[in-house]
């Protein structure tokens, strides 16, 4: 058996290439899908939304394999027009073609049919291949559907013997007949039997479920499973609780019995879990949260906050604690360092203030990297003693590190300080220490621009006595 709607009808389906000529094929033909229309000769033509301009009729009585099957019932008169109905589709011999009655294309019944080629088909005089004949489907033939039985295609044999589950896995071969009790509903009880002919047995079919009938269920109708107590759903998978039964944060698992949410654990279910450890006094205050204390953050209250941000490259590394560059200190690294490294001669003397990375300012009285140099208004300018007074130009620290403006003659010209009178006294920009090797004494992790530190270059060339 087939169906097929008239909305969608250009010719007989597909699968009509699996049966024998002769067997007839059962065709659902609504009238709400068509619409026949008449022209001004008062003929009948189908026509769709989708597909009119590809209906055709060929032939008288029997029709070609192309041709609609509803225009078909139409022309022969096994439906009537805005007459619903199944018709019955006969596979009938291309032969019948050579019949001037069948080949010639008439007017029947308001619907006008084309005359067979009977230059097509396989046979190389002409004729069809395969034509069709549509009659009344007879209202009073009592009709049994089910969905047992193995499935089949074009070219290949679905007919065999065997039981199994699901129904489309049983093998039959010549059914011929089915019965079911007066009144009855297949169920896990009530069998549908088929006489199964081609294996001499009569087979018992139960009522069919797609899904599987979980924890216990039955069968007992078409996708209808009977779920025992404690159990409901489609496919009696979602147990039941009593009302009330299921606390916060829990969720019904089994007939009655509660179980955690996932994120939750205890007795009670009412404390969350952590899959990470909440470092540094953190707590699990949510499913897979950390609730940190002061100073921490992070997924695990493993990163430190602090509160004021650490300036030229520190790092925090406690909660509000910088680790500063050796160049720096103070609570935000921001406080320069002059405590005589790099040949600087100390920490700033004398009342001198450090104002960059070995860098002081003296007041006027004196000079010098750490101001520790007296500024005389006569004799050389050192002090006095000084161990530099009468040695070679080799032991002298004629130079030292120094931060100083990029533009020094303007800066001079500006605060006219005693170091800027040295007439012998010249600089000269050098690159900063900078990456990893140098971070830790200059905070500095990427190299800089060119103008920001200097060394200055101090040379004494004269004396006086």
């Amino acid at each position: 058996m087939c169906a097929a709607s008239c909305a969608a009808d250009l010719g007989l389906h597909p699968e009509a290439g699996t049966l024998d000529f002769g067997a007839p094929a059962k065709s659902n033909a609504p009238t709400h899908a068509p619409t026949h229309v008449a022209n001004n000769q008062g003929l009948w033509h189908y026509a769709t939304t989708a597909a009119s301009d590809r209906a055709v009729l060929r032939g008288n009585s029997k029709y070609s394999d192309d041709s609609s099957i509803c225009l078909a019932a139409l022309h022969s008169g096994a439906l009537l027009h805005h007459e619903e109905g199944m018709v019955v589709v006969t596979l009938e011999r291309g032969i019948w073609d050579r019949n001037s009655t069948v080949a010639n294309g008439t007017l029947s019944r308001g619907v006008l049919s084309e005359s067979l080629d009977v230059s097509d088909g396989d046979d190389p005089e002409g004729g069809s291949a395969r034509l069709f004949s549509v009659s009344a489907y007879p209202k009073s033939l009592v009709e049994v559907q089910s969905i047992a039985g193995r499935p089949g295609a074009q070219l290949q044999d679905s007919c065999g013997f065997g039981d199994g589950q699901p129904p489309q896995a049983v093998g039959f071969n010549i059914p011929q007949g089915a019965s079911l009790f007066v009144n009855a509903t297949l169920s896990d009880r009530e069998m549908l039997f088929v006489a199964d002919s081609g294996n001499h047995r009569i087979r018992a079919l139960s009522a069919v479920c797609s899904q599987v009938c979980e924890n216990g269920g039955t069968c007992v109708g078409s996708d209808t499973c009977d779920c025992p107590a404690g159990w409901k759903g489609y496919d009696c998978t979602l147990p039941e609780c009593s009302p009330g039964l299921c606390g916060p944060n829990q969720i019904c698992t089994a007939p009655d019995t509660c179980s955690c949410a996932p994120g939750y654990g205890g007795p009670s279910c009412l404390t969350p879990l952590c899959v990470q450890e909440c470092l540094h006094g953190g707590i699990c205050g949510a499913p897979d949260t950390c609730s940190c204390p002061y100073g921490w953050w992070d997924a695990n209250c493993s990163t430190p906050v602090c509160s004021q941000t650490c300036g030229n490259g520190g790092n925090c590394t406690s909660p509000d604690k910088c680790s500063c560059p050796s160049d720096w200190q103070g609570v935000d690294c921001r406080e320069p360092i002059c405590d005589g490294h790099d040949h600087t001669g100390g920490p700033c003397l004398n009342g001198g203030s450090c104002v960059a990375p070995g860098t002081c300012l003296c007041p006027p009285q004196w000079h010098g990297p750490s101001c520790s140099l007296p500024v005389c208004t006569q004799g050389s300018f050192l002090a006095d003693p000084s161990p530099y007074l009468h040695a070679s130009s080799r032991t002298k620290p004629s130079f030292w590190r120094a931060y100083s403006p990029c533009a020094h003659q303007e800066w001079c010209n500006a605060t006219h300080g005693f170091d800027c009178g040295q007439l012998g006294r010249s600089s000269y920009a050098v690159e900063p220490l900078w990456g990893a090797k140098h971070r830790n004494i200059t905070g500095r992790a990427t190299r800089p621009s060119r103008c920001e530190e200097k060394n200055a270059f101090f040379h004494l060339l004269f004396s006086f006595y």
